[in-house]
């Protein structure tokens, strides 16, 4: 889900440029970084009208069962992590999966753990 929808953009960028509010402080009640706030707040002031988001993006995929047995397959084998699975899924059964994707159907069945150092 979207953090910020078209209607927090508007509001945003209106009381940033009033000075009424602190970019941190709406950055902090959104969840989004100041520097994006100070990037919509750029783009309307570059413009004059308020930024729209684009829902052209592309939509996000999912494993098939197909991709999730061999996943599951090639790691009773090898014991491997995400990244190296991923290049001994590629050079035994010719699939190309993300290893983004290997990693997160790991955690989902309780195969791999989230690395602490690497979480925000």
């Amino acid at each position: 889900m979207t953090k910020l929808s078209n209607k927090r953009v508007s509001f945003i960028v209106k009381t940033v440029s009033k000075g009424d509010v602190k970019c941190s402080e709406l950055a902090r009640l959104y969840e989004v970084t100041c520097r994006r706030v100070r990037q919509l707040v750029a783009a309307y002031k570059k413009t004059g009208q308020v930024p729209v988001l684009s829902k052209k993006r592309r939509p996000k995929t999912f494993l098939t069962e197909e991709q999730e047995r061999l996943i599951e397959e090639a790691y009773n084998k090898s014991f491997l992590g995400a990244t190296l699975l991923r290049l001994d899924i590629q050079k035994k059964f010719d699939v190309n999966i993300s290893h983004n994707k290997i990693h997160a159907h790991l955690k989902e069945k309780g195969l791999a753990e989230p690395d602490k150092k690497k979480q925000k």
